[in-house]
């Protein structure tokens, strides 16, 4: 699959998982059980991003102005008014994960390079990041490990870390890590190819889908 069919899927993935968090009671569970697969395809996309960018600079500020334009509306939306040290939208995390990635990529000596991704991992443990230090560690995996088996084996043991305290007694969390450890399945699809993107694409769809959320949940709000 290119990488534009894949980010479709996702983005539906994500969709979802968004409507059964402001809707549970109209929106079943197992919806948000498919929604574990769409950050996995963020993750390896961003890294995919890292690799072939031609300004890292750049992209990386393309996702700090995308998380810094979405944070409001998505704390309004998803979490408490201005909350955004506490429950941050999922391109920070995005933003994390590419930032590693650049400090560990830096021609400089490499015992530097250390620290520097260890502050910001260290900095990431203490912010509201969606999936947490976790998922900016999977991005990371997913620069330094392109191939396909190697993209499979640090998702599951990722999110096997991540859910580790979780997984017992059998429950719901169970589910939500054995498809938070599936969510490799679509990033391995992926043939290289990017496909008919338009630019900017998933930008727009991120922060529009937050804002109709919120103007729906406003509405409801409103007249109920």
């Amino acid at each position: 699959m290119s990488a534009f069919t894949i980010k479709i899927i996702a983005f539906i993935f994500m969709l979802g998982d968004h409507l059964q968090e402001l809707f549970p009671n109209v929106i079943p569970i197992w919806v948000r059980f498919l929604g574990r697969f769409s950050f996995p395809v963020f993750a390896y996309f961003t890294a995919v991003g890292m690799r072939k960018t031609r300004c890292r600079e750049k992209y990386m500020f393309r996702l700090f102005f995308l998380a810094s334009a979405a944070e409001i509306p998505y704390d309004l939306c998803f979490g408490q008014p201005l909350d955004f040290l506490n429950k941050m939208n999922v391109v920070w995390t995005l933003l994390w994960g590419a930032a590693v990635i650049y400090v560990l990529t830096l021609n400089t000596h490499k015992i530097l390079r250390a620290v520097y991704a260890l502050c910001l991992l260290t900095a990431g443990c203490f912010l509201g990041l969606d999936y947490s230090v976790y998922g900016v560690l999977l991005i990371a995996a997913y620069y330094f490990f392109p191939k396909k088996y190697q993209t499979a084996a640090v998702t599951v043991l990722i999110f096997t870390l991540k859910w580790s305290g979780l997984i017992y007694p059998l429950g719901l969390n169970t589910l939500f890590w054995i498809f938070s450890c599936l969510g490799f399945a679509l990033p391995c699809l992926y043939n290289g190819e990017k496909g008919k993107e338009p630019k900017y694409m998933f930008y727009f769809l991120y922060l529009g889908h937050i804002l109709v959320l919120l103007a729906v949940k406003g509405l409801i709000a409103v007249f109920t």
